[in-house]
This record gives structure tokens, sequence and C-alpha cells, in this order.
């Protein structure tokens, strides 16, 4: 994580920033089924960076280590001329007859996600317009009133902050051997989807209205003029988990369902022959091509 490439430091707190920059590696072991165990830290300080700064950062970071029982065991330190970068290298553990991939999605598979999808990309939104998050405490933008949408503007700041990386439903869905291809939702559902699709050489269609918005979305998106739906599919960093499963292990992942699950999941679509390419539906029943709306590493942009 390179400061104002994935972060501005102006507005992440030290705390946070350390918790999300290992949360969000911890959600790649949880994509593949496994549990994560220990990891190495690699960090680049520019000289300016106070020791308070780095305690805060390290303090965040180990917490987060700690609810997940995570390690670490080693790393580097070095001055970097311009810029916080915080790189983090971790090791997780899972049986190889466990192990999901982006590759596995058959013609037929339903297309499941889990939680609930925009509200990361919404408090980024609301970063950049001046809120912020210190600890408990909400502040706002200058020359604005305490806004009667409070909780909605914390649980979006909250989100996209510190991110919740879902270790037990990827343990569940690989230890009952449920899905066919997993991936964690990083880079926006359209994006990552496509990286399924791409990988597993499939189509598939999405089911628009079956998309999972989180509530606070639709209250913030209107004050804006925002689209709640493309907020949910092309914002990114949910760490949600995209999965597929096939036809035959319905009626299993209904029964656990029915049990509770560790986070909720919906079916949004299906996996389609690749030549049907990748399409979007809305209630309506209208079909079009479902263009990619998500982060891109390599195009130049400011966040």
């Amino acid at each position: 994580m390179a400061a104002e490439v994935h972060f501005r430091r102006s507005s992440t707190p030290p705390y946070r920033l350390g918790r999300k920059s290992l949360a969000v590696n911890i959600s790649d072991i949880a994509a593949m089924g496994g549990v994560p165990e220990y990891f190495l830290l690699s960090l680049g300080a520019p000289a300016e960076t106070t020791l308070d700064y780095l305690d805060q950062l390290m303090e965040g970071m180990l917490h987060e280590a700690s609810r997940w029982g995570v390690s670490l065991i080693g790393g580097d330190t070095s001055s970097s001329p311009d810029r916080l970068i915080i790189n983090i290298a971790l090791w997780g553990r899972v049986k190889k007859s466990e192990v999901l991939t982006r590759s596995g999605a058959g013609v037929g598979d339903s297309i499941f996600v889990s939680g609930k999808l925009g509200s990361s990309a919404m408090g980024l939104k609301l970063l950049e317009r001046g809120y912020r998050l210190q600890g408990e405490k909400l502040s706002f933008p200058s020359g604005k009133s305490k806004p009667t949408e409070e909780p909605h503007i914390r649980e979006c700041l909250t989100t996209h902050l510190s991110p919740e990386p879902r270790v037990e439903l990827g343990r569940t869905i690989a230890s009952h051997r449920l899905a066919s291809s997993m991936i964690d939702i990083s880079d926006g559902l359209s994006r990552d989807l496509i990286n399924i699709c791409r990988e597993s050489r499939t189509g598939a269609q999405l089911f628009k209205h079956r998309i999972p918005v989180s509530e606070s979305v639709p209250h913030l998106a209107a004050e804006s003029g925002e689209d709640p739906y493309h907020l949910a599919l092309h914002g990114g960093e949910d760490y949600e988990l995209l999965f597929t499963l096939p036809s035959n292990r319905l009626s299993k992942m209904e029964k656990l369902i029915e049990k509770g699950l560790p986070t909720p999941v919906t079916m949004i679509g299906s996996i389609t022959q690749q030549e049907q390419g990748i399409t979007i539906v809305d209630q309506q029943g209208n079909r079009q091509p479902l263009l990619s709306g998500g982060y891109e590493h390599f195009v130049p942009r400011n966040i």
C-alpha cells in the first residue's frame, strides 16, 4: 500500500491504516478458503514520519493480527524518499482438496456474493468531501452542521477504513466444498467477476436488482445524485467474497443458509458460455454488456 496511491495520510488515521493493510491481505487468504498464519512486513517511511505515527500504525496492524491469530515473524524497514510504503507478505494454510481459485467456474453455476456492497466506495467519497473518522470521533467538512445522516456516514467511513475479511465464511465454503471458484472484491464487483470469467473461460449474466446494496448507500447517494448500483458494481474495496456454485450443490448451500452462515450471501447471477459475453440484466429484462468500472492498477488517477 503506497501513500497517495492506495490511501491519503491526511484522511487515514495510522491505527486504521495498520489494521487495513493487514486485513486486505487476510482477505486474499479467505478468498482461497484458507486460514491466515504469519506475515512479513517491509516498511518504507519518509524522514518526517514521527515515532508516534509509526507506533499507532503498528498498534493497528498487531490488533488486526491478534483478531485472526496471525503472527508477525520478520521483515525490514527502510527510509523512503517521498511517501509511506507498506508491503506485507502473508502466508495461509488450506488443504489441497479445499483450495479455491478464480479458474473453476462452469457453465450453469450460480453466482453468489457475501454481505452488502457500495459502502466502502461511498466512504472514500466522504473522505474526499472532508469527512473524517478519528477513533470513534466523527468530524465534518468546514461549514457543514452535524448531518442527520450521521449513522450512515459513520458506517461507510468505517467500512472503507477498516474492512472485515470474510475468513470464517471462506472456510465454511471451502470445508463443505461448495464453490467452484472464488475471489474477494477488491477492485469492484464488475472487474472481479470479469476476472473469474477470464480465468474460467466463461461468460456471465448478472441480475442488477439482486445486487445487495448497503442500506447506507442510497441515503447518502441521493444527496449527491449518485447511482447506488454504480457504487456497488464498480466501487471496489468491499472485500466481500464473490463465488460460483454448481447446481448440484445448491441444496447444500440452502441448508447452510437456513442454519446461518457467518456472513449472509445472495445469489446475483449465473455463469454462461464464453461466447455469450458478460451481461447485466435490469428488472425489466433489458440486457446490456457489463463493462468494468472497477479499479485498474496501472491507469493514472488521483485518489
